[in-house]
């Protein structure tokens, strides 16, 4: 069964300051995407899809890639939940029966591997992090806390915002989404489709997504294997994600 990474690419990087999705920050100039994409080819994914907006579409077509990479558009800022949909219909077309799925300015490490592992048992997963492992020292984030049962299925999705790295020890150092997920291709079967009018700045996100397939009784497993992060929420990150780059 073909497996494809799919990468969310379209956000507006507010905080950031622009398209932090395309900044070069690895070793020769790469973005992380393609630093992710590489990774997800080392551990045996066979393709990859990029959503991202129109705008940039010249800037991606022109990398090369070390797999084959299919490009989907995502024309509103509806959100990741939206943007992931976009993703999974264009993978469900070309023929890829499970994914995983990145965000395009988080570097997640060596979690590819275990991802490749959990599809091919025919699981849907979060791939997670603890708290601790994934806070800014530059400002405040926010983090999709993943509440799980006895059986490590996923519950409930709390988002929290304003986490700072203190935090995880007042929280307990709980396990959190960054949007690194392995999903089989049933999940198109009952995955919601944006809502047009948002709610104040709100959008419709990767959670609220989950939370239907929950309430349908889907199974999401938490697979605590995250351990190395590396990402950029404001612009003040840049640096330490280049020093992070340079060193490895």
């Amino acid at each position: 069964m073909k497996s494809a990474l799919i990468v969310l690419l379209a956000g507006r990087g507010m905080r950031f300051g622009g398209p932090k999705q395309l900044e070069p920050v690895g070793p020769n100039g790469e973005c992380i995407a393609e630093l992710s994409v590489r990774d997800a080819a080392l551990a045996g994914f066979t393709g990859a899809i990029l959503v991202i907006r129109e705008e940039h579409r010249a800037l991606w077509e022109a990398k090369t890639w070390p797999i084959p990479t299919s490009i989907a558009i995502q024309h509103q800022a509806l959100g990741t939940g939206d943007a992931l949909g976009i993703g999974m219909k264009l993978a469900d077309s070309l023929g890829y029966g499970n994914w995983a799925v990145a965000n395009g300015d988080d570097y997640y490490g060596p979690i590819w591997n275990e991802a490749y592992r959990l599809l091919a048992l025919g699981v849907n997963a979060a791939l997670a992090y603890p708290l601790k492992s994934v806070c800014s020292h530059s400002g405040s984030v926010s983090r999709a806390i993943l509440h799980q049962g006895e059986d490590r299925l996923l519950t409930s999705i709390e988002e929290v915002h304003n986490l700072y790295p203190e935090d995880a020890a007042r929280l307990n150092n709980p396990w959190v989404s960054m949007n690194a997920w392995v999903f089989q291709k049933e999940l198109l079967q009952w995955w919601p489709k944006a809502p047009m009018q948002h709610h104040g700045d709100r959008e419709f996100g990767i959670p609220d997504a989950l939370r239907v397939g929950i309430s349908k009784g889907v199974s999401i497993e938490v697979a605590p294997v995250g351990v190395t992060w590396i990402g950029m929420t404001h612009a003040a990150d840049k640096e330490a994600v280049l020093m992070y780059f340079k060193g490895s």
